[in-house]
């Protein structure tokens, strides 16, 4: 368990220095050459793109204070949607219907914009469908192939314009790989969901079922921190009949769009049943995003690694713990039916030599119902488990190859 402990806090090491220090191969930064004043950029750019409707609204406004309410309320609504409204201290959407929507932009990732309003929570909008958007104070664009550029930001059909005090950079829309706030907090990069799985039986049978199932994820312009855990534990009758924990941890740095390296990948079993007190996955590899929108997300991974496997017992003169070369193989897969309606997939293999336990396989397929969107859901889990050369305990049991399990449960996100 110290080993393992101590992987996680290297993985926190890589990715907390992601956002300390530029390395060579990251996107160079584009700045100007004197520090940006936000205020003034955002007073400069104000003057320069709503002068014009100003005058247009002063005079439009004596026309439509003669009209009859009704008439009144359409001219101004289809006016609404053609005139782009001033920032005012919110960063404003315009969606695919021409509705504009304020708030305060939270980010651009993986093609999805999120903007916090003040009366609907937070919005999400997939970035293709987005007609205009505009930023009330100064972001970070990351641009594919080119660099991150700071400044007040402008989207306009399938062009990004990046206003700074002394330049006015464009780019095409698609060229966008996120848009982060300058100095955003820490845990504005992190989300997450927790899952709780109960059923307690009193009478004829006493039996406890529990389990307990974490997925957290870090994700930045340049990288991205995965973790998981899952622990099962069951009782019938105050005797155990299930308890087990695993880990995985996993980070990866994007080379672009598609392709990423994971410098350390990091997992750890605990399963009584199988006759696995020990088991350590240490290892790296190369990755790529097989598909990457708003409603689907699926890639997989691959590489090399070392394996520590110590089981509880073993028969007579059969050594206890073993050590192996690995090759692990890992796919996740996401589709979002609808804004509450989702399925994740998460497929894991790994191959190694025979004492080690040959193939072993892990399938973990949920169904999750958004109660409150992005905040409170209920789950449906299917868990498969494959240990091919399981190990003999000392009183010639062997455990099965093969165990299935469904969760149903709930749990938050955040």
């Amino acid at each position: 368990m110290k080993i393992f402990v101590f992987l996680l806090l290297f993985c926190f090491s890589l990715f907390a220095s992601d956002t300390n220090e530029t390395k060579e191969n990251e996107p160079v930064k584009l700045n100007d050459s004197k520090k940006i004043d936000e205020q003034k950029l955002i007073e400069k750019t104000t003057k320069s793109t709503t002068f014009k409707q100003k005058d247009l609204r002063k005079n439009l406004k004596k026309i439509i204070n003669s009209l009859d309410d009704e008439t009144k309320l359409y001219l101004e609504q289809k006016l609404w949607k053609k005139i782009s409204p001033p920032t005012n201290g919110f960063d404003w959407v315009q969606d695919k219907h021409g509705d504009w929507i304020k708030g305060y932009l939270k980010g651009v990732f993986n093609y999805e914009v999120e903007i916090d309003t003040k009366g609907f929570g937070i919005q999400t909008f997939k970035l293709q469908e987005i007609k205009q958007l505009k930023t009330n104070g100064v972001f970070e664009v990351n641009i594919e192939n080119v660099a991150i550029v700071s400044g007040l930001v402008r989207i306009v059909g399938d062009k990004v314009f990046i206003v700074t005090d002394e330049h006015t950079y464009e780019f095409e829309k698609d060229q966008i790989i996120s848009i982060s706030k300058t100095g955003d907090h820490e845990y504005n990069y992190w989300s997450g969901d927790i899952a709780l799985n109960i059923d307690i039986r009193r009478g004829n049978k006493n039996q406890f079922d529990g389990s307990l199932n974490v997925d957290l994820r870090r994700t930045t312009a340049k990288s991205r921190f995965l973790f998981d855990y899952l622990g099962r534990f069951t009782q019938v009758e105050d005797v155990k009949t299930a308890d087990d924990n695993q880990f995985n941890a996993k980070f990866d740095k994007f080379l672009n769009r598609k392709f990423f390296i994971t410098p350390i990948f990091a997992s750890y079993l605990n399963n009584e049943f199988t006759n696995i007190r020990h088991q350590i996955t240490l290892g790296a590899g190369i990755g790529y995003s097989i598909y990457k929108e708003i409603d689907i997300e699926w890639d997989i991974t691959a590489g090399p690694a070392a394996l520590y496997t110590q089981p509880y017992t073993v028969e007579t003169n059969q050594g206890k713990a073993t050590k192996s070369f690995a090759f692990e193989f890992r796919t996740k897969y996401m589709f979002r039916f609808n804004r509450n309606l989702k399925f994740k997939a998460d497929y894991h293999a790994t191959v190694s030599k025979k004492d080690s336990g040959r193939y072993q396989h892990r399938l973990m397929m949920v169904s999750e119902n958004d109660i409150i969107k992005d905040k409170i859901f209920i789950d449906i889990s299917f868990i498969w488990d494959y240990l091919d050369n399981p190990k003999t305990d000392e009183k010639g049991n062997t455990p099965k190859k093969s165990d299935t399990q469904i969760l149903v449960g709930g749990g938050i996100k955040f």
